[in-house]
């Protein structure tokens, strides 16, 4: 089976991204790869050279001239990708960049002439945008990594929460996939229905990094956050709450952040023991983590939350709001391993921050407290519908 993954991969491994989307993008590629009779491709949009082989796995990248020439060469394609631009920007506005659009879309088209899979397979919800861009005859995988239209603290969610119903009304796909049982039912209460046929595939973490560390002795309480700044992500929200209680607590963030964003946010900290560390490396992770008595990612909405898993396999308990699809996933979260507050706003926070001292926990158990879920076995998984599709 040839398959196609279009999307983009961490720096890490070439790409020029630090998301926890890029990374599952790659895990699921990599070891796809792995699986028997398959042959994986990963086109990545963020890789600017032609060609990178990491073991099973094919990366393609671009350049301008790539493109250049491939535009040249299928002229009659270029017109077709040009047309579906203009009516992508016209349906959903800010949301789609014309030049960005275009030059991905005709990448795309580029790695289907090359590869000629016997499957596409995208990620999020605007992957409607390239839908017509894709032949008949191959068949479509989507997988939808979480579900942003009911959250108001994303800009714009209301071009994406159309970007999500024209996605649960296509006929075009294939198999859609959801990362958790929670989506699905979000999804059919906001949008009525799910048209084409889907399945609920867990993510993993990549348990050779984030595994039990021994905790580094400090004297006053420690929370941190992994996350890129953003309203939705909450990092304003704990400091309000950490303001708010009085609760001496020193505050740790890692991701990425402005240089505006970060003045404003140290400007509301000025009071509290904060600091942000910036962009981290997944071994540098856990030796923060290591630092730290709870990692606490209030989030509005979220997809999985690989961060919660790999903060506990650590040994790192979390505090996560209690609708969140992976606080509702079954027992991954249970009271051995995780705090879940009443959402994700900063009274819910404030009203958790002062019995934490209080709370008792062994890291060893907590770390051992996660199911195991391996990149191995949820490629098998994958394996499994890209065969059936092609029988």
């Amino acid at each position: 089976m040839k398959i196609l993954s279009f999307g983009h991969i961490p720096s890490s491994v070439g790409g020029r991204q630090n998301s926890g989307l890029s990374n599952v993008i790659y895990q699921l590629a990599y070891f796809g790869a792995k699986q028997e009779s398959v042959e994986m491709t990963l086109a990545a949009t963020d890789v600017f050279i032609p060609k990178i082989e990491k073991d099973n796995l094919t990366i393609l990248g671009w350049t301008k001239g790539l493109l250049m020439r491939h535009a040249i060469l299928h002229i009659g394609t270029t017109l077709k990708v040009a047309l579906n631009v203009i009516k992508s920007k016209r349906k959903y506005g800010v949301l789609v960049s014309f030049p960005g659009l275009f030059l991905k879309s005709l990448f795309l088209d580029y790695a289907i002439r090359r590869v000629c899979p016997n499957i596409v397979h995208l990620h999020g919800a605007n992957s409607i945008l390239y839908f017509p861009l894709i032949p008949k005859k191959m068949k479509l995988v989507v997988t939808l990594h979480g579900n942003v239209g009911n959250d108001i603290n994303l800009p714009h969610h209301e071009i994406h929460a159309e970007m999500e119903r024209a996605l649960c009304s296509s006929s075009r796909i294939d198999m859609l996939c959801t990362i958790s049982t929670t989506i699905p039912i979000i999804l059919k209460n906001m949008y009525g229905e799910i048209k084409p046929n889907y399945k609920v595939i867990l993510n993993a973490y990549d348990s050779s990094v984030f595994k039990y560390i021994d905790p580094i002795s400090h004297s006053k309480l420690t929370l941190c956050t992994i996350a890129s700044f953003s309203k939705l992500k909450g990092q304003e929200r704990v400091i309000e709450a950490l303001e708010k209680s009085g609760c001496d607590y020193r505050y740790l963030c890692v991701g990425n952040i402005t240089n505006a964003d970060y003045n404003g946010l140290k400007e509301k900290a000025k009071n509290i023991d904060f600091e942000w560390l910036g962009l981290k490396k997944p071994a540098e992770i856990r030796e923060i983590l290591a630092e730290c008595d709870y990692m606490i990612l209030p989030s509005s909405s979220e997809g999985f939350g690989l961060v919660y898993l790999e903060a506990i396999a650590c040994g790192v308990p979390v505090i996560i709001p209690k609708n969140l699809p992976l606080a509702l996933e079954g027992d991954i979260l249970n009271k051995d391993n995780a705090i879940r507050i009443n959402g994700c706003s900063a009274e819910a926070i404030e009203e958790v921050l002062p019995s934490l001292p209080k709370r008792e926990w062994n890291r060893k158990e907590v770390s051992q407290s996660i199911i195991s879920y391996t990149w191995d076995n949820i490629a098998k998984e994958y394996r499994n519908i890209y065969s059936s599709l092609i029988k």
